[in-house]
């Protein structure tokens, strides 16, 4: 939003056009299939995976406070809520947690998991009584993360997987980096930036486009047809439970059933392109693309 010098900078909330920018640039590198890179990231290291981020990126709030006010007792033994009611509900309102603290310099860390713009924040914090100064707290503990900026009209993406602690951090950082026209979502690969001392870490194989487990023969035979379609689809398999269609940017349909072995989609209100059927049984999960033309 600063880049473009965007009015919406003293937004808490960021605004979904902004989120959606961004969400389609990734989306573009998803549905990509020339570049095995892509497969890298997405389905055996799983960087784009919050749960196996060493680093997330929230808008983490660095406070310091007065120890003269009587409400920051309780911040001082760790208790988020203070008494100061105005303060309390404002913390509530965006789901702030602490993060860090330490009484002996009277200072603490506030995050959120809700996607909020820390720069305005940082400033109404300010506006409480005992509160010195408030800060986006921009440092966080390295690890595999995205990074992104755009650069002359183009969107960048950075996808690093970091591995091996050392007291500055991750010691090996591999590195693969993607362009994307915004006006078209064509991809360039732009190659590899790696600084690598030990073995590369075990994949987690999250396989989010070509799910493997223990029932190979399950999964084979969950099928969809026909492909190309141009309105009616079927499906196929054993004890089926759930389907979700996508139509490469976002969430788009379900249908839900009661462990049918057969289940019958009408797409005929969905535009021609290329869309992505993920489909759940009692015994597995799988994802397919399907072509409606």
């Amino acid at each position: 939003m600063l880049e473009i010098s965007s009015t919406d900078t003293n937004e808490i909330i960021v605004p979904w056009y902004h989120q959606d920018s961004i969400w389609r640039g990734l989306s573009a590198i998803f549905n990509t299939n020339s570049f095995s890179a892509r497969d890298s990231i997405f389905d055996m290291f799983c960087i784009h995976d919050r749960i196996n981020y060493a680093s997330p990126f929230y808008p983490a709030i660095y406070i310091r406070y007065d120890t003269t006010i009587s409400w920051t007792h309780n911040w001082q033994i760790n208790q988020l809520v203070t008494g100061y009611s105005e303060l309390d509900e404002f913390i509530a309102e965006y789901e702030y947690y602490i993060q860090a603290s330490d009484p002996n310099y009277n200072f603490l860390v506030l995050n959120t998991q809700m996607l909020l713009n820390p720069s305005p924040v940082a400033e109404l914090f300010s506006d409480f009584e005992g509160i010195v100064i408030a800060i986006p707290e921009l440092i966080t503990s390295n690890g595999s993360r995205i990074q992104y900026q755009v650069i002359n009209g183009f969107q960048l993406f950075d996808f690093t997987l970091a591995w091996g602690d050392s007291l500055a951090g991750c010691v090996n950082n591999h590195t693969w980096s993607f362009r994307v026209d915004p006006g078209n979502c064509v991809v360039e690969y732009l190659g590899l930036d790696s600084y690598v001392l030990s073995d590369f870490p075990d994949p987690i194989n999250c396989n989010i486009t070509s799910i493997e487990d223990d029932l190979p023969s399950l999964n084979s035979a969950i099928s969809i047809f026909p492909n190309p379609a141009s309105d009616i689809i079927t499906i196929t398999g054993k004890e089926l439970t759930e389907v979700e269609v996508w139509n490469g940017y976002h969430y788009v349909e379900s249908y839900h059933s009661k462990q049918k072995n057969t289940l019958t989609l009408d797409l005929h209100l969905f535009k021609p392109g290329l869309y992505f059927v993920k489909v759940e049984s009692k015994h597995t999960s799988i994802v397919h693309k399907l072509v409606l033309r």
